[in-house]
């Protein structure tokens, strides 16, 4: 860690403050070859390539209702790109593009294709949060073939992590944790409670499903537009509420919003698009 901060400041200055690597091995298969290019290039080419991945699953999970034409077929590309945890992950150099992307097309697979889906669940890995999550979600739907696709995928990217970087690599990020836990629950220099806007890029996938089924339905009730409103403009808004008063409501909208998924899900009983809504939210 003391050679990672040291490389932080010869890039960016002596005045930069550490930030920390906490993520699994896995991850390392997208670090290394950005770590090839000069910084600006990386830069542009991750969060180019990822963006696009964030807009087009957003455009698939849409497709229908931009066929049909209407205001979700006017709209929904500057609502997506315009979305502010674009850019806070944009300002952050991020992966909420990437977390969006394979949780948004993991869930529009999931009905048909429930392999492809676990595999792209499986990716996720990188986000072990998720990963606590997902399979509970999965389970609850009895998607038995997507789980076992998402285990094996895991099985397999952690092998091949183990081969490409060596074993030792595991303990290495064993040690790590112990950073995170000072600098995440003990010391809260990320911010308390810890719910990081640029994760909320997942709410855009979400956003889309929820458009989607109410569009199906023929149309959304007066607060549903009302509460996507406000989960839209949330992300500008978290960080600073959340330094000022410790409210996070971020995670506020985000259960608000789901909420409101699940009674839609509860009363309509209209299938996996609103299912998945949920799951997103989850």
């Amino acid at each position: 860690m003391a050679g990672h901060f040291a490389r932080e400041q010869q890039i960016f200055g002596a005045a930069t403050p550490y930030y920390g690597w906490l993520y699994p091995p896995l991850f390392l298969f997208v670090a290394t070859p950005l770590a090839l290019l000069p910084y600006p290039l990386a830069l542009i080419a991750w969060q180019g390539a990822t963006f696009a991945l964030y807009l087009a699953v957003i455009a698939a999970i849409l497709r229908q209702p931009r066929h049909q034409g209407g205001a979700i077929a006017r709209l929904w590309l500057p609502v997506a790109a315009a979305f502010p945890a674009v850019f806070i992950n944009l300002g952050h150099g991020q992966n909420g593009f990437l977390t969006a992307g394979l949780l948004g097309a993991a869930l529009l697979a999931l009905p048909q294709r429930p392999v492809l889906s676990g595999v792209l669940f499986g990716l996720l890995a990188y986000k072990p949060q998720f990963g606590l999550l997902i399979p509970f979600a999965l389970l609850a739907g009895a998607q038995w073939r997507t789980m076992i696709a998402a285990g094996l995928t895991v099985i397999a990217l952690a092998g091949t992590t183990t081969l490409a970087f060596g074993p030792e690599i595991w303990w290495v990020f064993a040690a790590s944790t112990e950073t995170a836990r000072k600098l995440l629950l003990e010391q809260g220099d990320v911010g308390s409670p810890h719910v990081l806007d640029n994760d909320l890029t997942i709410v855009g996938p979400a956003m889309a499903f929820m458009a989607a089924s109410i569009d199906a339905r023929g149309g959304a009730l007066d607060y549903e537009i009302s509460l996507m409103a406000v989960a839209w403009i949330a992300p500008l808004l978290a960080r600073g509420i959340a330094g000022a008063s410790g409210l996070p409501i971020g995670l506020i909208t985000i259960v608000a919003l789901y909420g409101v998924v699940m009674r839609c899900a509860t009363e309509t009983r209209t299938g996996p698009v609103i299912v998945a809504t949920g799951i997103a939210q989850a």
